[in-house]
C-alpha cells in the first residue's frame, strides 16, 4: 500500500495568501524570501479589526535590489491596477475626505458650543 506524503503549508506560504510555495521560492535562503524584509528603512505593519476579522497592511520601502526581469515577472503576476487596489484607493480617499470635512466642520461657524 502507498501513502501520499502531505506536508502542512509553511508559515511563509501562508503570509503569501495560502498559496503553496514554488520550488523555487522553497529553494531560496532565508535572506531571499519574501518575508526578510526587516533590513528595509521603512516598514510598517498593521493589524486592524474588522467585525469578526482582521486585515493587515504592510508598506515597505527602500532602495530597489531586484533585476529587472523579476521586476517584470513580478508586474505580471501582481498587477497594480486590479478592482480590490481601486477599491481601496477610493475607500482610504473618502475617510480622508471625511475627516477632513469633519475637522472644517467642527471649527466653523456652523456648529456652535
Amino acid at each position: 500500500m502507498h501513502t501520499k506524503a502531505t506536508t502542512e503549508p509553511s508559515h511563509e506560504s501562508t503570509a503569501l495568501g495560502g498559496e503553496a510555495l514554488s520550488e523555487a521560492a522553497m529553494s531560496q535562503t532565508p535572506e531571499q524570501t519574501p518575508t526578510a524584509w526587516a533590513g528595509h528603512p521603512i516598514n510598517l505593519r498593521f493589524s486592524v479589526p474588522f467585525f469578526h476579522t482582521r486585515f493587515y497592511l504592510t508598506v515597505v520601502a527602500g532602495r530597489e535590489r531586484r533585476p529587472e526581469d523579476r521586476r517584470r515577472q513580478e508586474r505580471t503576476a501582481h498587477p497594480v491596477v486590479t478592482v480590490g487596489n481601486a477599491l481601496f484607493a477610493i475607500g482610504v480617499s473618502t475617510l480622508i475626505t471625511l475627516m477632513g470635512l469633519s475637522v472644517l466642520i467642527a471649527s466653523s461657524a456652523i456648529i456652535e458650543y
